[in-house]
């Protein structure tokens, strides 16, 4: 007689389910770490589109990003500008002395973006702000030193840092 036996049947699918079982555990890693990667690439570009509008003073105004350190899950990109000076920027609610003198600053935000389920803002420090704006037309951080932001996994397993250097450079 040729086959198996009910035993050797049995013994494969287990060794099989074992072996597929640690391969599922590595995937799901493997899948969280992409969304990590995945909300920092998004992070970038949403800085460096902040930088090019700026530079390019697309609509008279300076650009930013603020990033909601309190809910975690979402950052926004905005423009500001100061009511008569020019080249000033500022955020509503920002930091205090943005505009010089009394002058009003108007601010609107543009888009909200969200991240992924799995990722979360651990921390962001531009000049004790939670936002970063970038001066027109040099496209250079409106915070004379370095700036970053710091992305997690939930739980806290893995961090991104984003960070934002005084000349401009984003990385």
């Amino acid at each position: 007689m040729r086959g198996f036996t009910l035993m050797e049947l049995v013994l494969v699918i287990a060794i099989l389910g074992i072996i597929a079982g640690l391969g599922i555990g590595s995937y799901a890693n493997f899948l969280r770490q992409g969304s990590l990667d995945s909300a920092a690439n998004e992070i970038i570009a949403a800085l460096r589109k902040a930088q090019t509008n700026s530079q390019a003073s697309s609509e008279g105004f300076a650009w930013g990003v603020e990033f909601d350190t309190t809910n975690k899950d979402r950052y926004i990109f905005f423009q500001g500008k100061c009511a008569t000076t020019a080249s000033a920027s500022c955020r509503v609610g920002g930091a205090s002395g943005d505009c010089p003198g009394s002058e009003s600053c108007t601010t609107t935000d543009k888009e909200t973006i969200f991240l992924p389920s799995s990722v979360e803002i651990n921390s962001a420090s531009f000049n004790s702000q939670k936002y970063t704006m970038f001066d027109r037309p040099t496209g250079k951080p409106k915070a004379s030193f370095d700036g970053n932001v710091v992305i997690q996994l939930k739980g806290g397993s893995q961090q991104k840092t984003i960070n934002v250097s005084a000349l401009g450079k984003i990385e």
